[in-house]
């Protein structure tokens, strides 16, 4: 991929050095190996040619990073996590399927073999696209009630999902939601129950 800049490397929460993180969690020496080894994800995947890459964050196992392809900004979203990889890829159906009902969320983009979550390299990665917004203005009454709408649209299809039964459940041990985000380890809340 020619890439003439460098990507921007940073943490999202986390004050550890993201040179030193991006070595010692996930094994890559340099911003060039990220967009070496997206890049090739994205052609073996997707079928998709990456043209540039912008930015890599990381927080605890998590990464994401932005890149220009022909066919328009994606963001390549991965963990090493692999307790997690089966409600990653439980997330990513969820996620789709909100789409296909209409509800306005990122859909994974679907692999070259219709998958919206791939595991590859000891890696659980899904590809979404771009999508430029706003912040919602709190002082346009139009937009806090779209917003209320839209998210009470969002809870009625949560609670008609077909395959909430078999949804991983989050890990117990993982804390209240006060103590995951203060402990930096915020995960997704689990859908709900029919």
């Amino acid at each position: 991929m020619a890439n003439a800049l460098s990507p921007t490397l940073e943490m999202l929460w986390e004050s550890d050095d993201p040179g030193d993180t991006l070595l010692a969690r996930f094994g890559f020496n340099g911003t060039d190996a990220v967009v070496g080894w997206v890049a090739s994800a994205l052609v073996e995947n997707w079928g998709i040619r990456a043209a540039s890459c912008e930015r890599i964050v990381m927080s605890d196992s998590n990464a994401l990073v932005w890149v220009g392809t022909s066919s328009g900004p994606v963001v390549a979203k991965w963990s090493i996590d692999a307790e997690r990889f089966e409600r990653l890829a439980a997330l990513a159906r969820l996620t789709a399927w909100l789409a296909q009902e209409g509800l306005p969320v990122s859909a994974p983009v679907p692999t070259s073999s219709d998958h919206v979550q791939v595991e590859i390299d000891g890696v659980s990665l899904c590809l979404q696209r771009e999508i430029a917004g706003d912040l919602l203005d709190t002082s346009d009454p139009h937009q806090v009630r779209a917003a209320g709408a839209t998210l009470s649209r969002l809870h009625d299809a949560l609670a008609s999902y077909p395959e909430a039964d078999r949804f991983p459940a989050p890990d117990p041990t993982s804390g209240s939601l006060a103590a995951r985000i203060n402990g930096g380890s915020m995960s997704l809340p689990s859908i709900y129950p029919r």
